[in-house]
This record gives structure tokens, C-alpha cells and sequence, in this order.
């Protein structure tokens, strides 16, 4: 595992159990990009974006958290909103350290001891605001406009 690989890992792993878990795909993805792009000199992220309709979309992470999830290392449970018709139902996403990955934290965090400063500063703000504040600060510091959609 490269350097970069092992940041990006221990950082999501991080971020995860710092936050009690994350409550929200898009979340995840706007919490990651903040650390990344406004704590750059610290920041233990370095996956690409791209622009899309909440904003900045990284690939790479989303194959980051599937590759967690198959390790056991981060669970994701879904949640079904909606009525019985199919068009009607939505789904959210929930993400949670196992004991697996709390464990492979614990081994690993003296590591990363600077760059877990970066996740910190952005929990101490982000932490507790609503989804939509995240997507429009995300897009802020990617230079996106609120009407923007590719």
C-alpha cells in the first residue's frame, strides 16, 4: 500500500469514527473534499473530483469506501424512505467503523498525528450542520455555482 493509499484509508476511517458515524453518501463525499481542499497542507486526502449536481464527486472515494466495506472495516447500512411505489422510494446511507476498522485505527493513528489535525478542524465546523451548508461550501471552494449541473 502506497503512502498516498494508507492516508487516504486511515483518514476515512477517521473521519468515520470521529463524526459517530456519517449519515449520508453526500456527506461523506462533501466532508472529505472540505478536509482536503481547505486543510491542504495537513489534510490526509488526496483523491481527483470531478463536478456533478451536489457538488464535488470523487470516483476514487467511492471505490475507497466499497474496498472498507468488503474489508469489513466500515459497515454501510441503507435506509428506505418513501411510499410502497416504486418511483416514490428513496434511499440514504449510514457509515460506521466496525471493530475491524476501529482496531486497524488504533494501530495506525500515532501515524498519522498532524494530518488527523485537518479531519478535526473540519468536524469542529461541519460536524453538526445540516447537509445542505456542507454541499454549499463544497461547491464554494470548488468554484461551482448553485446552478451548476454536469
Amino acid at each position: 500500500m502506497t503512502k498516498k493509499d494508507f492516508n487516504n484509508e486511515i483518514g476515512l476511517l477517521y473521519l468515520i469514527e470521529g463524526s459517530g458515524g456519517v449519515h449520508s453518501r453526500i456527506r461523506l463525499q462533501k466532508l472529505v473534499c472540505l478536509t482536503q481542499f481547505t486543510q491542504k497542507e495537513i489534510s490526509p486526502f488526496s483523491f481527483d473530483y470531478k463536478s456533478y449536481y451536489y457538488g464535488p464527486y470523487s470516483e476514487a472515494l467511492r471505490e475507497k469506501v466499497e474496498d472498507l466495506i468488503q474489508r469489513e472495516l466500515i459497515e454501510e447500512k441503507v435506509f428506505y424512505h418513501g411510499d410502497e411505489s416504486e418511483d416514490a422510494e428513496t434511499f440514504s446511507y449510514s457509515y460506521r467503523l466496525t471493530e475491524k476498522g476501529r482496531e486497524l485505527l488504533r494501530k495506525n493513528l500515532c501515524k498519522m498525528k498532524e494530518k488527523v489535525k485537518a479531519v478535526n478542524n473540519i468536524l469542529e465546523r461541519y460536524g453538526h450542520s445540516p447537509n445542505r451548508v456542507i454541499i454549499k461550501d463544497a461547491k464554494a471552494i470548488f468554484g461551482m455555482d448553485d446552478k451548476e449541473k454536469k
